[in-house]
């Protein structure tokens, strides 16, 4: 087995590494260095208070965060229009996904429907925060406007997918008189 360049160097220099030896005072000069022991204890209990600290606040943290959580599903719970309407939001996504999915089928440029469905969104985000987490807010007015705002999703989806099957059927048409 071949040495590599950096044993071959430290072979070739040991005596060199060996020539000069430390200064005779050199452990006293550093152990005056070293903090006493008196000093060596306060450093070890700050790291431990620091510890003691963040299990607190870590532990204070997850508590109020399950208060949170159990505070909020209590209102849902209280509310059975509230719950009904949660349960029966996966259909209204679903159309509202399949609906999408149609026109952009029908056409891919949908950037500029695409940024309404995101504006009607947007609105609907902010109303179901509010229904779930501000119980003076007047629920059912809440809940018919996320029902509304769904309907008018479902609605411009519907009439878009109308006007380009119409605008599909004529272009076929005309395709055929030509031909």
């Amino acid at each position: 087995m071949e040495k590599d360049w950096l044993e071959s160097y430290i072979e070739a220099k040991r005596s060199d590494f060996y020539q000069e030896e430390a200064p005779v005072d050199l452990w006293s000069k550093i152990e005056k260095k070293i903090p006493k022991e008196g000093k060596g204890s306060r450093m070890i209990f700050f790291p431990i208070l620091l510890q003691v600290a963040a299990a607190v606040t870590l532990i204070l943290c997850v508590g109020i965060g399950i208060g949170y959580y159990i505070s909020g599903s209590t209102q849902i719970n209280e509310n059975p229009e509230i719950a009904e309407y949660l349960k029966s939001e996966p259909y209204f996504q679903q159309l509202v996904g399949h609906k999408l999915e149609a026109v952009s089928q029908m056409d891919g440029n949908t950037q500029s429907l695409k940024t309404e469905i995101d504006q009607l969104d947007a609105r609907y985000q902010e109303l179901k925060y509010e229904l779930l987490h501000n119980p003076n807010a007047n629920q059912d007015i809440l809940i018919k406007s996320l029902i509304q705002n769904f309907q008018i999703r479902i609605t411009l989806l519907e009439k878009i997918i109308q006007i380009k099957s119409a605008k599909n059927l004529q272009e076929d048409e005309q395709d055929r008189i030509s031909i």
